[in-house]
């Protein structure tokens, strides 16, 4: 046998091998894809990979060029608006703030709000703090952990809440703001080194962050209000950022990015734990939305294009029922991920239709239309075994067995996912309206804050800060529901007005938290009680925090309606407490507008002063800033 020659030959093909590697290191991109799609030859397609090129699409094992895509013809709007019709889309907003007032928000809310903004300033500190004792904080978030467990303040619960918090108070918070030019200067976030071992926690928080923030930034752009420069400084550091993550090309060490060519083959190298999860889940599902909307908001077409990268990637982990895998596979928790896919479906149909394209007819890789598959999300909703194939391979995931999935019934699924079959609906609320009748009777049109077993419904939260019905009214809806239903949005309060503020409720109502006041919150929502008589008294805020008590005046409620009578000579004048015009929202939220002044013979302000009956308590700040009153209202006996 002449070994020899074949010795030689076999070291001849090494050399060429590794000579050919260092080769395509050096070649162009647009070289790459056409040896790619023109030879089939694998090397050739991981280096497409390894680049983040998306030019090579397979879902059946043969390459097709993604330049048939019709979601690569899409063109960026040089005059892209979200709605066409803002004023719905703010009334649904005021709507949802005004429904989330309650005394149990307020308090599970509390400890965030003290801690939040330290945590999230002091972003690589809390972030170590957080990968060290990430464990314990997963299992607070598992399907059966119970809200208290919940209450740990770090940078994933913080999120959660500055998520929701705009929510709430139906406006952006003045420190979300702050915080987001404090990280544009800063700039505090370092994507870490793939062999961290903390890697996991430290990318996943990191992405979280950038990407949930960055899309509520851009819907909600013209509420930050930045000088030039700051505006110039934060677009820059938000587009860097989400043009930098890639999170389909970062696997952690010892893991590949997820096989997209063959579902079964993804599902299995999933729980072999051969994949990161994180190539293809969650975190590229929230970078596809930041990317998406601040490329439109921007006008950068490479972000945007960016986004459209990202979309066509995830929509290769579908099997052929519509069914997303990567979620479908994380055992117990498998319908409470796979809860939050109509949420963004919902948005991408939102966010193609301002560009004029009908995502739900769009075709994915394996041959379905989106439309389809949601169609299979209400299946899975009325059904969660219809996830049963993937949810019942795996063991455990956040310390919860896989077993316990199938021993709940379809509403216990729902109620453990937190969410239910009118959420779903609500966020779909385009592919019901157009696909579905037998669905209307869902179509619930006021957003309910709990379903029917009291469990808070998290219509947004760390996985989003914006909601595609929102967006939906605000393309399609015309029609303003009546204005009696919703309270008028308090006038935004400098840090300055804003302290001054709480050391006054601290002393006038000490029996109610300031953030109750400040925030909306109150007691119970809908309360019934509070016909009567009142006796209010006007408190002058003065500029070093203290107060004066100006004028008491008598206010009457009776039926919804009602009747205020000034009394004695004071400022602000009879005449112009006369003048005040009062509205009485949900039964206990009282807002009276008009023209005061601060002292005599100066000029009267516009002000707006937003009373809640179950805090007894209220305040107004002008227009200018520089004249606020506080109201604080005693019940009297008839």
């Amino acid at each position: 046998m002449n070994v020899l020659p074949k010795l030689i030959l076999s070291t001849a093909l090494l050399i060429s091998a590794n000579t050919q590697a260092q080769e395509i290191s050096n070649w162009s991109d647009k070289t790459i894809c056409r040896l790619a799609n023109s030879t089939g030859t694998q090397a050739y397609v991981d280096e497409t990979v390894k680049r983040n090129l998306d030019c090579v699409t397979s879902s059946s094992g043969t390459s097709t060029l993604s330049p048939t895509d019709p979601l690569n013809e899409l063109l960026l709007p040089s005059d892209w608006q979200l709605s066409r019709y803002p004023a719905s889309f703010d009334q649904e907003r005021r709507l949802i703030s005004a429904k989330t007032i309650s005394d149990s928000t307020s308090s599970f809310w509390r400890p965030f709000a003290k801690g939040c903004y330290d945590v999230m300033s002091n972003w690589q500190k809390s972030l170590m703090w957080y990968v060290n004792n990430q464990e314990a904080a997963e299992r607070s978030s598992a399907v059966t952990a119970d809200a208290g467990s919940y209450r740990l303040v770090h940078v994933n619960t913080c999120l959660d809440y500055y998520a929701q918090l705009p929510g709430m108070l139906g406006a952006t918070p003045d420190e979300l703001q702050s915080l987001i030019l404090g990280w544009s200067k800063a700039n505090p976030f370092k994507l870490p080194s793939t062999n961290d071992r903390h890697y996991d926690g430290k990318f996943y928080e990191t992405v979280s962050v950038l990407s949930v923030l960055s899309a509520y930034y851009a819907v909600y752009y013209d509420e930050f209000d930045y000088t030039a420069n700051e505006r110039q400084q934060v677009d820059s550091f938000l587009s860097n950022w989400m043009l930098k993550l890639k999170v389909r090309t970062r696997p952690e060490s010892g893991r590949k990015v997820c096989h997209k060519g063959n579902v079964q083959t993804h599902v299995r190298l999933l729980h072999n734990n051969k994949t990161d999860a994180d190539t293809c889940g969650s975190l590229v599902w929230k970078e596809m939305v930041g990317q998406l909307l601040l490329g439109l908001r921007l006008g950068n077409e490479k972000l945007f294009q960016a986004g459209v990268a990202t979309t066509q990637w995830q929509l290769n982990f579908f099997d052929k029922t519509g069914i997303f895998t990567t979620w479908a596979s994380k055992g117990a928790s498998s319908m409470q991920y796979t809860g939050d896919l109509p949420t963004f479906l919902g948005l991408l149909t939102e966010i193609y239709a301002s560009i004029g394209y009908d995502f739900m007819q769009h075709k994915i890789p394996n041959g379905l239309t989106i439309k389809q598959v949601m169609d299979r999300q209400v299946d899975i909703h009325q059904d969660h075994m219809v996830l049963a194939d993937y949810a019942l391979v795996g063991g455990a995931y956040k310390g919860v067995d896989a077993d316990e999935f199938k021993e709940w019934d379809s509403l216990t699924a729902l109620h453990r996912a937190g969410t239910n079959m009118k959420t779903m609906v609500r966020e779909m609320a385009r592919y019901v309206d157009q696909y579905r009748p037998d669905l209307q009777h869902l179509r619930d049109r006021s957003y309910r804050p709990s379903d029917m077993n009291a469990q808070s419904i998290q219509i947004l939260g760390s996985f989003h800060a914006i909601e595609p019905y929102k967006m939906y009214l605000g393309a399609t809806e015309t029609q303003l529901v009546r204005e009696d239903l919703i309270p008028p949005r308090p006038r935004r309060i400098d840090f300055k007005t804003k302290k001054n503020l709480i050391a006054a409720f601290k002393s006038l109502v000490p029996e109610v938290h300031p953030y109750d006041i400040l925030y909306g919150n109150s007691k119970s929502m809908m309360a019934s009680g509070h016909d009567g008589r009142y006796q209010v008294d006007w408190f002058y805020l003065n500029k070093d925090g203290t107060t004066q008590l100006r004028a008491t005046d008598m206010l009457e409620i009776e039926g919804g309606r009602i009747t205020f009578t000034p009394s004695g000579a004071s400022i602000p004048t009879i005449a112009q407490r006369n003048g005040l015009n009062f509205k009485l929202s949900l039964g206990q939220l009282i807002t009276a507008k008009g023209l005061v002044s601060s002292v005599e013979g100066s000029s009267p302000e516009s002000i707006n002063i937003h009373v809640n009956l179950n805090n007894s308590a209220g305040y107004g700040v002008s227009e200018s800033g520089k004249i606020a009153y506080i109201w604080q209202l005693t019940k009297l006996e008839n």
